[in-house]
């Protein structure tokens, strides 16, 4: 599987939306994040990324813990909440329309690093593995 990093891309990815958790963007501002300045490909590497030492630090950054949307109590949960293995799993097919598509997270927000953005694009591309 290969996912297409989509620069401001709206239309898309508009029916695996789910809604943003910030209160709104600002006047001017689309309320979401820019991704890495690049379109090309990431597609799964031969070592597929590490759930547990790549991918969950980032979405614990990033998502799930200190007050975050997707974390316990946060906004979204707990239809979407990334605090597990189990509850990202679940829903990656979202996470993964949302961050290719520069939808999450939110502008105000910190953005994954164009490093972790690419970390995490690879472990969606290799199927969201529990490794």
């Amino acid at each position: 599987m290969t996912v297409v990093r989509r620069i401001g891309s709206l239309g898309v990815f508009a029916g695996a939306l789910a809604s943003a958790c910030s209160a709104g963007p600002s006047s001017g501002d689309d309320g979401y994040a820019s991704c890495p300045p690049t379109t090309e490909s990431t597609s799964c590497p031969s070592t597929p990324p590490s759930w547990s030492s790549e991918v969950q630090p980032i979405v614990n950054a990033r998502c799930a813990l200190g007050g975050q949307c997707h974390g316990a109590g946060g906004t979204e949960e707990p239809a979407y909440n990334f605090t597990s293995y189990s509850g990202v799993k679940k829903n990656y097919v979202t996470m993964e329309a949302e961050v290719a598509g520069c939808l999450m997270p939110p502008s105000d927000a910190v953005p994954p690093t164009a490093a972790e953005w690419v970390t995490l694009l690879e472990w969606f591309a290799c199927g969201a593995p529990d490794n």
